[in-house]
């Protein structure tokens, strides 16, 4: 199974679960439809594990992690989407896993329409990227022992304040289901 194969049947195994997005603001403009809603403080996170490999992947507002969801205007913002990016690919930043679980960070990416650069002299807020943006991570670990996954610890609160919650839904061999996390509630049970 890929990466995106099982996060696809995370999504759709936990799709009931979705509807506490309620009446908010979704990325396509509409009510509902099962995509996350644009909500500033809010992130949402999946984890999805299929033998020794487990997929972390989250999606936040630019927002949260930035201070902005535009492009950069100076060197200024623009170190900082650099040294944002590099965070977002370490392997402690989304979440901790367990010692015991051995798991080891593979591949880990970042993508956002505000990171891309354009180099032809006009901005991608001509191309429909204006307003909200979100930024999306996706990091693909290697586990020695699976079966010690059975909690996690949200990092993200401790490198970015501006994040209130995350909402994280997970499948883990056999098990699943989401939870909220908080700064001050930051542990989460995966059994």
């Amino acid at each position: 199974m890929t990466g995106k194969s099982a996060l696809t049947l995370l999504m759709m195994a936990l799709a009931a679960n979705s509807a506490n997005a309620g009446h908010e603001h979704s990325l396509d403009g509409h009510h509902g439809g099962g995509q996350h809603a644009h909500v500033h403080g809010h992130a949402h996170m999946s984890l999805a594990q299929d033998g020794n490999t487990l997929w972390v992947e989250m999606r936040v507002p630019a927002f949260d992690l930035l201070g902005f969801e535009r492009e950069a205007k100076d060197d200024g913002e623009r170190a900082l989407i650099n040294a944002t990016v590099y965070q977002l690919r370490q392997s402690q930043t989304l979440v901790k896993l367990p010692e015991a679980a051995n798991c080891e960070l593979q591949k880990a990416a970042v993508e956002s329409p505000i990171l891309e650069q354009d180099h032809s002299g006009h901005s991608h807020e001509s191309h429909g990227h204006k307003g909200h943006a979100d930024i999306e991570v996706s990091q693909q670990f290697e586990c020695q022992n699976p079966a010690s996954l059975n909690a996690v610890e949200v990092a993200l609160f401790n490198n970015y304040s501006r994040i209130e919650r995350a909402d994280i839904q997970w499948t883990l061999e056999g098990r699943q289901g989401s939870a909220r996390a908080t700064p001050a509630e930051s542990q989460i049970n995966l059994k």
